[in-house]
């Protein structure tokens, strides 16, 4: 199954801090779920959503700080924002289904069990 997403790009999902990471085959089904969950959550948005980091490998996740078996490792999460970012912040609590973690700059959101957090 190709990825058909209308806002994001394959790159922008495998990239981690602006580096391309390598994607596993056998995450290749996680990572289409994702796009198309952001897909659809960006067109319900209606505006321009930035990802800042997407898949990461497990040296990677290791490497910025992430929580050991991070769902970045497994293309099931990505770090991203949007203006106005307190607007944004608010959409993310009340409409992401999965898991929604808010820092001071950027919002982590995941395919996980819904939960919420605050950094």
């Amino acid at each position: 199954m190709a990825a058909n997403w209308r806002y994001f790009t394959r790159q922008e999902l495998l990239s981690s801090g602006g580096v391309l990471q390598t994607l596993p085959p056998e995450l290749e089904d996680n990572l289409l779920l994702l796009g198309n969950a952001l897909d659809k959550f960006r067109a319900a948005w209606g505006h321009p959503i930035y990802i800042t980091s997407g898949y990461r490998t497990p040296e990677r996740n290791a490497a910025v700080g992430g929580v050991p078996n991070s769902l970045h490792t497994k293309a099931l999460a990505a770090d991203c924002y949007s203006d106005p970012f307190d607007s944004f912040v608010d959409f993310c609590l009340k409409e992401w289904a999965g898991g929604v973690g808010v820092y001071s700059n950027f919002v982590h959101l995941d395919l996980g069990m819904y939960r919420r957090w605050r950094a």
